[in-house]
């Protein structure tokens, strides 16, 4: 048996023997308190018994549900991943804490069809006051069902709660024709009310799950094959006739551009006294910046070639 084969089963038993004792705890707790209500059944108030009972069931309820579903998101993350751990730590925690409240109310002898009736009209009632609150749950609640997004995913968020003002004026010729108006970032977790995320320049960011739910999510880290443009500005002295195709044939042989394509170098605008080519490429890569750069350098180099051969020196 490989070491490796030995602490997972260590991590195993480990889990297991943490459960049985932590039922044992929970277990002696309530056989304790239920012993001492029993004994003092006849001195104790009327009611008293029920709320008593309710109390410890919730109680230990509540340490055992915790308890459990940290156990639980240790074991899932190093079985499945830490980000799909988390969206079934969240549903755990949901279910059971639902049936928690059920046996809580049943103890108490509270109808539940009552208990459903008025929950229908308090939540008509608070439905309006808390709507806000209410989008963020629902729409947490989607996130993690359907999981459009993981823990780790490198994503882009474009949504109208949180515009961002784009460089419109003086025009910006030499970059990107379109623009997402958005904020780049990694998802961190994502609960039932917000959704926590870090900028690439490293600030934490935490946005309302309702408005991550209606945003725009581009899933960055997805991206095997990224369409990068560059411009650049050649005087007319150079023949485009001639410069196109030598551009052409140095900007394919980056190691960043696919092998199976081929660049499309166009002229995409013109003065008095230089024209501006246009090279798009498509590149293995998830971020736009280092690609240019080095197709910019290859131009700078094959332009500065050219000038020295049509140079009458």
């Amino acid at each position: 048996m490989s070491g490796k084969e030995t602490k997972e089963n260590g991590g195993k038993l480990r889990i297991i023997e943490s459960i049985v004792v932590l039922v044992f705890i929970v277990g002696g707790i309530v056989y304790g308190i239920d012993y001492a209500i029993a004994k003092y059944h006849s001195s104790l108030p009327a009611g008293a018994v029920p709320v008593a009972t309710s109390i410890v069931i919730l109680a230990a309820g509540y340490s055992f549900i915790t308890i459990l579903g940290r156990m639980l998101v240790r074991f899932l993350a190093a079985k499945i991943g830490r980000g799909r751990a988390v969206s079934i730590h969240y549903l755990f925690l949901l279910v059971a804490y639902m049936l928690l409240a059920f046996v809580v109310f049943h103890e108490m002898g509270l109808s539940l069809t009552g208990l459903l009736v008025g929950g229908a009209f308090a939540g008509l009632v608070l439905g309006q006051a808390a709507t806000v609150v209410l989008s963020n749950f629902f729409g947490g609640l989607v996130l993690v069902l359907s999981k459009p997004i993981k823990s780790g995913d490198r994503i882009t968020l474009a949504t109208w709660q949180f515009g961002i003002i784009a460089p419109a004026y003086p025009p910006k010729f030499y970059s990107s024709d379109f623009l997402v108006s958005g904020y780049t970032c990694t998802v961190d977790s994502i609960g039932f009310l917000y959704v926590k995320l870090t900028m690439d320049d490293g600030r934490p960011v935490v946005i309302p799950a309702g408005m991550v739910v209606q945003a725009l999510m581009i899933k960055n880290s997805e991206i095997r094959m990224l369409r990068v443009r560059s411009k650049f500005e050649i005087e007319k002295a150079l023949d485009p006739d001639v410069v196109i195709p030598r551009i052409r044939e140095a900007v394919s042989k980056i190691a960043y551009v696919a092998s199976d394509t081929e660049p499309v170098v166009l002229v995409n605008e013109t003065t008095f006294q230089s024209y501006v080519i246009s090279v798009d490429v498509t590149a293995r890569t998830q971020v736009e910046e280092p690609v240019r750069s080095e197709v910019l350098r290859v131009i700078m180099r094959t332009v500065a070639e050219l000038r020295k051969e049509s140079s009458p020196n």
